[in-house]
């Protein structure tokens, strides 16, 4: 469950492209969410994912390369206890008065990952590069598929054996305004365990 996911653009607008240079445009984000097994009222949920809280930090840079586009960046990605989103998530299930979860209890420990991340943009277009000086509305779809060689949210430690192929599809539209723009993005993935039944679908 996403709690919250935001990116800010800092760089001159920019029409029909992106600037040829990197670090010209920069995105950054914040994102947190709490990973969770389809039963929280289980204190082992294995085999399904364990409970954890996420917040991720993170800073990229779009630029073009002749015909490629390319973005490559970090994110510093904390987990545990630490972050409070279990207690949040305790707080909110206690004021809407149903069980707290169970699963929390065996939540991953505290831990801080860097990690790097480069890709070609596949669909996901940056809200200040702009198509027009007009007012617009816009469809964007687009795909790709990722290797996983390790996850630290499905430790081997605990029995866990994640799927190495991922493929993953977004579509959502795209508003541009006058001196603002923003994006709604429905994406879905193929399951990342092994012993999950079912993919997921999340709008974001």
């Amino acid at each position: 469950m996403i709690l919250l996911a935001m990116a800010m653009i800092v760089g001159a607008p920019v029409i029909d492209g992106l600037p040829t240079s990197p670090f010209e445009l920069m995105q950054y984000r914040l994102r947190s969410e709490i990973i969770a097994p389809d039963d929280l009222a289980v204190a082992n949920p294995f085999p399904d994912r364990p409970n954890a809280g996420v917040i991720g930090l993170g800073a990229f840079t779009h630029y073009e390369r002749g015909a490629d586009n390319i973005s490559y960046g970090g994110v510093l990605v904390f987990v545990g206890p630490s972050t409070g989103l279990a207690d949040f998530q305790d707080w909110a299930h206690d004021k809407i008065g149903i069980q707290g979860p169970t699963a929390a209890a065996t939540q991953l420990g505290n831990k801080i990952y860097p990690t790097v991340q480069g890709a070609p943009i596949t669909g996901h277009l940056l809200t200040n590069v702009r198509h027009s000086d007009d007012r617009s509305f816009g469809f964007m779809m687009g795909g790709d598929v990722a290797y996983v060689g390790d996850s630290k949210l499905l430790p081997e430690s605990r029995g866990y054996e994640a799927r190495k192929i991922r493929p993953r599809a977004r579509a959502g539209f795209l508003y541009e305004g006058e001196n603002a723009g923003f994006s709604l993005v429905l994406r879905g993935w193929a399951k990342n365990l092994k012993a999950r039944p079912t993919a997921k679908l999340l709008d974001c």
